[in-house]
């Protein structure tokens, strides 16, 4: 004989005989919660009543579990038996018959090992594993307020939240209870289908990275306050519409998404000033002059004919170009255009031949070029009386400028140039 359970509009089971008397001698379920059982219609009846009807029991039930309340001595056992309904994946019951108990003190023994982390608001789990996230995200989203809990858990203090990566999450409902949350990360939780249940949140920052299984990203547009927002590795990402109603957004990636679009979107963006676009991703350059306050660009992994759509892009401040090709060299960099603001200059692993186009550079400050093999002559480094950090390939290069430089430094060290001007720079590895 198999018999389901119905609570809070969700079934649960079917549960054999023996399972049901276990769950009844610990109080996890009662005899007037909702049953069913093959032979009835369409209807549902109490526990008690398919346990007679099929004389499994026939004896006073003035001693049986009707009222929902767990003794003291009783605690620890009861714990236990939901302990054991999520080892076996019972995951929504075992949230439910919790929820159902309402004793603060189950919450306290369940949750008494988590905490969200100070320091990058990771929320630890402590002996849940991963593919109990959901449970213990239901656990905070309807704990009871008397439930001794580590401060950080209490609802209206969570403001900053980092999920950990896994393959089982899927429902994001928990999370509509955090209502002062502002920052959510995300990432690697590949089986998130939507959003919909954060969409009322405060959010400034929403990490999407590698959440592979998101198709309707149209519902970000509700998300009006966002500030941040990284679509990283978010492969079912088919258009940037959405875009046009985010005013606020400062950050945004599109790396490796696949994504191939004109970029008119970005047009909107008046206030964006950190764009990444990295791996497989093809956004058309001839938007980016027509993003007001964009100061930070991050390239990398792309093949570019030439500079000329930056030409107009004189707002920034951090270029970043990584791992790029170019089909011809010194045609590109006869279009490198001029960049009044730019400080911080990365070229790492790129197809550069020479530093030529930075001549008429007069504040450049930080300068990367590790990795760039073919990179000969760097004369142009003399006269980059601005600059103050320089970073440069690994120990053993051949590089024109290596008298200059420590012989034992290490792969990629950081280096500080101390004098800058009409000779070589001489430098020494940071600390």
């Amino acid at each position: 004989m198999k018999i389901w359970i119905s609570r809070s509009g969700k079934i649960y089971g079917p549960y054999s005989i023996s399972s049901i008397n276990n769950f009844l001698s610990g109080s996890l379920l009662f005899l007037d919660d909702w049953a069913w059982t093959t032979g009835l219609d369409n209807s549902w009846i109490t526990l008690i009543q398919i346990l007679r009807s099929n004389k499994v029991i026939t004896t006073s039930t003035e001693n049986l579990p009707f009222v929902r309340q767990l003794s003291s001595t009783d605690l620890n056992e009861n714990v236990e038996n939901v302990r054991q309904l999520v080892e076996k994946g019972e995951l929504k019951f075992a949230l439910d018959l919790v929820i159902g108990l309402r004793i603060p003190e189950i919450y306290t023994q369940l949750l008494k090992d988590c905490s969200i982390s100070e320091r990058n608001n990771w929320l630890n789990l402590g002996v849940w594993s991963t593919k109990d996230l959901s449970f213990v995200l239901g656990l905070l989203a309807n704990c009871l307020e008397d439930a001794e809990i580590h401060p950080s858990l209490q609802k209206e203090k969570i403001h900053s939240l980092t999920l950990p990566q896994n393959i089982y999450l899927q429902d994001l409902e928990p999370l509509s209870s955090f209502y002062n949350l502002k920052d959510l990360d995300l990432s690697g939780n590949r089986a998130i289908k939507g959003i919909s249940p954060i969409l009322k949140l405060p959010l400034e920052s929403l990490i999407l990275k590698d959440c592979k299984s998101i198709e309707n990203f149209e519902e970000i547009s509700f998300l009006k306050s966002l500030k941040t927002l990284s679509l990283e590795g978010c492969t079912q990402l088919r258009s940037l519409k959405f875009l046009e109603e985010l005013e606020n957004l400062e950050t945004l990636s599109l790396s490796d998404t696949g994504l191939s679009s004109e970029g008119n979107e970005l047009r909107k963006l008046n206030n964006l000033k950190k764009l990444y676009l990295k791996g497989e991703c093809k956004i058309d350059f001839k938007a980016l002059p027509d993003v007001p306050k964009l100061v930070s660009l991050f390239v990398w992994n792309q093949k570019l004919n030439n500079f000329s759509f930056l030409s107009h892009t004189t707002s920034i401040e951090k270029l970043s170009i990584v791992s790029c090709s170019f089909s011809d060299f010194h045609s590109a960099a006869k279009t490198w255009p001029h960049f009044p603001q730019l400080k911080d200059l990365q070229l790492c692993s790129s197809h550069i031949l020479n530093l030529d186009f930075l001549k008429k550079n007069d504040v450049l400050d930080r300068l990367d070029i590790w990795g760039c093999k073919h990179l000969g002559d760097v004369s142009t480094l003399y006269g980059l009386k601005s600059l103050t950090s320089l970073r440069v390939t690994e120990k053993g290069q051949d590089w024109s400028y290596r008298p200059y430089v420590d012989n034992q430094i290490d792969e990629f060290a950081e280096l500080q140039v101390e004098e800058a001007g009409d000779n070589p720079p001489r430098c020494y590895v940071s600390g």
